[in-house]
C-alpha cells in the first residue's frame, strides 16, 4: 500500500478574502415582520361555553383549505414592516382588548390544557401572554391569525387560529353551523 500524502490547506485571513464575503442581513432591521407558529397549542381546537368562540373545522379539507391561507398570509405579509400594514387596506390588523382579549386568554388556555396539568395552565397564560398586546392579522378575507408582537425582533408569535371570524363575528363570513364544526387537526375527528 502506498502511503498518502497529507494535504494541508493553507486558510488566508487578508482583507482581500473579507471582501468576497457577502452577508446582506442586517442585524438592526428587527420590526420586519416575520411569524412565529412555535406555539405548542396552536393547532389544537378549542370551543367556549356559551358559543362565545370555537375554532373547531368540518374536516380535513377544510383544514388543507384554511392551512393553506395560513400559508398566503405567512408569505404575503412576511419582512413587511408591521406598523405600516395597519393602513394597510388589503391587511386585516388590529389590537384585542376588553371582552375579546379574554376570550382570546380562555382559549390559549384550553389550548394548553391538552398539553399541560391544569393547575398549570393559569401560571403558563400568564408567562406567555402576561401584559403584550394582543393583535389580530389577517388578508381582508378568511382566516385570523391572532398573537403577540415583539418589536426587537419583528416576531409575530400566534396563539390563536381564527378560522370563521368567531371572534368577531361576520354573519357575512360565519357561515357554518355550530353543529357542524367537530373537526380538530390535532386529534382527527
Amino acid at each position: 500500500m502506498a502511503k498518502r500524502k497529507k494535504l494541508h490547506k493553507v486558510v488566508s485571513n487578508s482583507k482581500l478574502d473579507a471582501n468576497n464575503v457577502k452577508n446582506t442581513t442586517n442585524p438592526k432591521s428587527g420590526n420586519k415582520l416575520k411569524f412565529d407558529f412555535s406555539f405548542e397549542g396552536l393547532y389544537y381546537s378549542v370551543r367556549l361555553s356559551g358559543g362565545r368562540f370555537t375554532n373547531y373545522l368540518s374536516g380535513e379539507t377544510e383544514f388543507v383549505s384554511k392551512f393553506r391561507q395560513i400559508r398566503e398570509i405567512n408569505s404575503k405579509l412576511m419582512n413587511e414592516n408591521f406598523l405600516a400594514l395597519q393602513s394597510n387596506p388589503n391587511v386585516h390588523l388590529h389590537n384585542i382588548s376588553g371582552d375579546k382579549k379574554e376570550i382570546v386568554l380562555n382559549c390559549v388556555g384550553q389550548a394548553l390544557s391538552k398539553l399541560h396539568t391544569p393547575k398549570y395552565v393559569s401560571e403558563n397564560i400568564a408567562q406567555l401572554l402576561g401584559n403584550e398586546t394582543i393583535y389580530q392579522i389577517g388578508l381582508n378575507k378568511g382566516v385570523r391569525l391572532i398573537g403577540t408582537y415583539k418589536n426587537d425582533t419583528g416576531s409575530f408569535r400566534i396563539y390563536l387560529i381564527d378560522y370563521h371570524h368567531r371572534l368577531y363575528p361576520d354573519k357575512k363570513r360565519n357561515t357554518h353551523s355550530k353543529k357542524e364544526l367537530k373537526f380538530c387537526p390535532m386529534k382527527g375527528k
